[in-house]
C-alpha cells in the first residue's frame, strides 16, 4: 500500500514539474509577444542596479547549473527530462525577471511594465515633472493626470548617466509645460 501511495504522489509530482514548466514558457513567450508588439521604442533600459542581470533569476538558474551537474555525477532519482524541465524553468524565470524590469520609452509615451497598462504614461497626460541626481543616474518624477482620478499622481523613474541625454531630447520634444 504504502509504495503504490509514494509511486501516486510522484506522479504527482512530476505532472507539476511538467505543467508549471509550460505554463513558465508560455508566460515568458507571451512576455516577450508585448515586447514585440510595441511600436516607436525610442529607448529602453533596465531599472535594476545590476542591469542586465536580475538577481533572483541569476541565482535561481546558477543553482539548477550547479545541482544539474552535480546530479549527474550522485544523483540518481531525477531523470533527464526532469533536469531538463528545471533547466527550462531557470531559464524562463531569468528571462521573464530581466525583461519585466525594462522601461521603455516610446513616441507616446512611458512604459514601466510590458504587462501592466496601468503602469503606462502617455506624455499628454503629464502635468509637470522634476530632474534631480542620484550618483551616476538622473532621477525624474512625474506627475500625471488619469481620467479618473481626483489628484494627479506620482512616478519616479531612474535613467541611466549614458541615455539621459537622449532621454532629455525625448522629453522636450513631447512635453509642453
Amino acid at each position: 500500500m504504502l509504495p503504490s501511495l509514494i509511486d501516486g504522489m510522484l506522479w504527482l509530482l512530476r505532472l507539476n514539474l511538467v505543467l508549471f514548466t509550460l505554463v513558465g514558457l508560455l508566460l515568458t513567450i507571451r512576455v516577450f509577444q508585448f515586447r514585440w508588439r510595441l511600436r516607436a521604442v525610442r529607448l529602453w533600459w533596465y531599472a535594476r542596479p545590476l542591469g542586465v542581470f536580475p538577481i533572483f533569476g541569476l541565482f535561481f538558474l546558477v543553482c539548477v547549473l550547479v545541482l544539474r551537474l552535480i546530479g549527474r555525477l550522485e544523483l540518481a532519482g531525477i531523470g533527464p527530462w526532469e533536469w531538463w524541465c528545471y533547466v527550462c524553468m531557470a531559464v524562463c524565470i531569468f528571462l521573464l525577471t530581466r525583461e519585466l524590469s525594462l522601461i521603455y520609452i516610446t513616441n507616446r509615451g512611458i512604459i514601466k511594465n510590458l504587462t501592466n497598462p496601468d503602469q503606462s504614461i502617455p506624455w499628454y497626460s503629464v502635468i509637470d515633472y522634476v530632474q534631480y541626481r542620484d550618483g551616476n543616474t538622473s532621477r525624474y518624477v512625474f506627475l500625471y493626470q488619469e481620467k479618473d482620478a481626483e489628484s494627479p499622481l506620482r512616478i519616479s523613474i531612474r535613467v541611466p548617466q549614458r541615455k539621459e541625454s537622449q532621454f532629455r531630447a525625448v522629453l522636450e520634444k513631447n512635453i509642453r509645460i
